[in-house]
């Protein structure tokens, strides 16, 4: 069965914060992120106690997660279980020895979150070989278990942006949003399935969020091909996700007839001043309409300019104001 976000492309060090990410989200900042060397086989662990596996039924720990990445594991022809499997029997065996030298520390939960899928049979097979090493209870989440992780997590997802490349993006927005959200931002749609695809996410992806998150706009300036649209357009997305409106300008007019001051939008303008170098034509249409654009952004609603890939974020209400 197909799942609805493409872990597979994470790699095993970006499925590892990926887990780590969602427990915080979904368990609280009890959660502590290991991983990485010396790390006694936990990718997360906390002493308790946490809302886990049950969300309304705090339990008291310690609690030991450990993320399990499968190369290729939703592929079409792929052997996960016999692949998973191997994995688990040699974590059981590293669990045992970690027991006999006192590394362990007997947690009273083990979670294993993998990005492969776990049939029913699978996960009987799987709980057998831990809890023949360990006296936790244990619980398996796959791949489809992540997926709807993601769903309650939709800032997380924004953060993997690579994620959403696993099935039709229209069909993913319109799990999430309204279907009148998605008509109005068609061409936000059609601009980041060519973008999807093959983004990875930067330093100054990251940086425009922080940006947009105190300012609420943001400016990307730099030379052509270099990744300015991209960011704009996957930002654009990522917030269409979180129930905004994302609506394409290639000139202040489509500002002003999109404009609506009861919904939270994003207004992406592209190469605005010039596709490889300065139009002064097109840079004199925002310059004569700038008042008028900076007079609809005036308190909740802001401006955000991205030089030749140009974003105008307008605050929203509280629900559905900028993310983090």
């Amino acid at each position: 069965m197909e799942i609805r976000y493409n872990l597979d492309s994470l790699g095993w060090f970006q499925f590892e914060w990926l887990v780590q990410s969602l427990l915080k989200a979904e368990l609280g900042i009890g959660v502590e992120s290991w991983g990485g060397r010396g790390d006694w086989g936990r990718d997360a662990y906390s002493v308790g106690p946490l809302p886990f596996p049950m969300r309304t039924v705090p339990t008291q720990g310690p609690f030991v997660f450990q993320a399990k990445f499968v190369s290729g594991a939703n592929a079409a022809g792929a052997k996960s279980e016999r692949l998973l499997s191997d994995a688990v029997r040699k974590e059981a065996a590293l669990i045992a020895e970690r027991t006999s030298n006192k590394f362990w520390g007997k947690p009273r939960h083990y979670g294993l979150l993998t990005n492969a899928p776990v049939p029913a049979d699978l996960r009987v097979r799987l709980q057998a070989i831990l809890t023949k090493c360990t006296s936790a209870k244990v619980t398996i989440l796959s791949g489809t278990d992540i997926c709807d992780l993601l769903d309650h997590q939709p800032t997380i997802a924004r953060s993997f942006p690579q994620l959403l490349s696993i099935r039709n993006l229209t069909d993913i927005l319109e799990t999430i949003v309204n279907r009148e959200a998605v008509v109005r931002s068609t061409a936000a749609v059609s601009a980041a399935k060519s973008v999807i695809p093959v983004f990875v996410p930067t330093s100054a992806y990251n940086r425009t969020w922080r940006v947009l998150a105190k300012e609420h706009f943001a400016i990307l300036e730099g030379p052509p091909e270099m990744g300015k649209t991209a960011i704009a357009w996957m930002i654009a997305i990522a917030q269409l996700a979180n129930d905004w409106e994302a609506i394409a300008c290639d000139e202040p007019a489509d500002l002003f007839r999109s404009f609506k001051s009861e919904i939270s939008q994003v207004f992406v303008a592209d190469d605005t001043f010039g596709r490889t170098e300065y139009d002064p034509t097109m840079g004199a249409k925002w310059e004569k309409q700038l008042d008028r654009v900076l007079a609809r952004h005036v308190g909740r609603q802001t401006l955000a300019n991205l030089d030749k890939s140009e974003a105008h974020f307008r605050e929203g209400s509280p629900r559905n104001g900028p993310t983090r």
